[in-house]
C-alpha cells in the first residue's frame, strides 16, 4: 500500500497553492455545462460490514497455509466519522483526501483457532486516506468511477491495521437540485492482528501470533441520493446490499 500520508500532504499542498480562479483547468471542455464549485469539505460518516475468511495463521514459528472455511465464520464492522476535502482539477476529474475516526468491531468463531484475544476485536484509531473520481455526462445524467485507497492504524491490545482499495462505478439522473444513482462497492482490503497469548502452562511465556483477514465476497450493490440543502449546502446518503452492507451520510459545502 502506498505511503497514504505523505501522497495527501503532497495533493493538498498543490491544491492550496493553486489560484481558486483557475479551478478547474480545461473548463473550456464542458461547453455550456454547469459545473460546481472547485473546491469542497464534507464531514462523511461510513459504516460497512464484511465476512472474512483467515489468508494467514501463525503462532510463534509455525504458519498454518490454509484454515478450514466451514470451521470459520469472520464478520467485520467498521465505522468512521472523517474530514474529507475535495478539488475539481480538471471538469472530469476530483482529487479528494480524508483523515478521521474509525472504530472496528471484528468476531471471529473459529473452532481450529483458539485464542481468546481474536474471539471479540474491539479496536478505535485513525483512518487516513485519497483517491480521486473520473466523472462524465450532461445536463440530466451522469457517469462516474470512484478509487480510493485507506490506512488504518488501531490502538488497543493488539498491533492492528487495515489497508483497503475501493472501487466504485455510479451512473444517475439529474432532477434539479437531486441526483439520484445506482452503485457497485468493490472493496478489497486486508485486515492484519498481531498481539500474544497466554498457553495457561506455568514458567511457558506468552506466545506470538499473526493473523491476517481477507473478505469473503468483495462487492456490492447499492442506491444513493444527494439534495442541495441550501446554496453549496449538499446531502448525501447511501446504502449498500449484497453480501457487504454500508451506509453513507455525508454533509459537505463547496465553494
Amino acid at each position: 500500500m502506498l505511503n497514504t500520508k505523505k501522497l495527501i500532504f503532497t495533493v493538498l499542498l498543490l491544491l492550496t497553492n493553486t489560484c481558486y480562479a483557475d479551478l478547474p483547468f480545461l473548463k473550456h471542455l464542458s461547453g455550456k455545462q454547469n459545473l460546481p464549485k472547485p473546491f469542497g469539505l464534507s464531514v462523511d460518516s461510513f459504516s460497512v460490514k464484511q465476512n472474512y475468511n483467515i489468508g494467514k495463521f501463525q503462532v510463534g514459528p509455525n504458519e498454518f497455509d490454509t484454515v478450514d472455511p466451514s470451521l470459520t465464520s469472520v464478520n467485520s464492522d467498521i465505522n468512521y466519522t472523517a474530514l474529507r476535502f475535495d478539488a475539481w482539477v480538471f471538469p472530469f476529474l476530483n482529487l479528494f483526501a480524508m483523515h478521521g475516526k474509525v472504530d472496528v468491531n471484528t468476531h471471529v468463531d473459529n473452532r481450529q483457532i483458539m485464542i481468546p484475544s481474536l474471539n471479540n476485536i474491539d479496536l478505535d484509531g485513525d483512518i487516513t486516506g485519497m483517491g480521486m473520481t473520473v466523472a462524465f455526462g450532461k445536463s440530466h445524467w451522469f457517469g462516474s468511477l470512484t478509487t480510493t485507497i485507506t490506512e488504518t492504524n488501531l490502538d488497543g491490545k493488539l498491533e492492528s491495521e487495515i489497508d483497503t482499495l475501493t472501487l466504485q462505478p455510479k451512473l444517475g439522473l439529474i432532477f434539479g437540485k437531486t441526483n439520484l444513482w445506482v452503485t457497485a462497492l468493490y472493496i478489497d482490503s486486508e485486515e492484519s492482528h498481531r498481539g500474544s497469548f497466554d498457553l495457561g502452562i506455568p514458567s511457558m511465556p506468552p506466545t506470538n501470533f499473526d493473523a491476517t483477514l481477507v473478505p469473503k465476497e468483495k462487492v456490492n450493490y447499492g442506491i444513493g441520493a444527494r439534495f442541495e440543502l441550501a446554496k453549496n449546502v449538499e446531502l448525501t446518503g447511501e446504502i449498500g446490499f449484497g453480501g457487504i452492507e454500508h451506509q453513507l451520510i455525508s454533509l459537505g459545502w463547496r465553494f
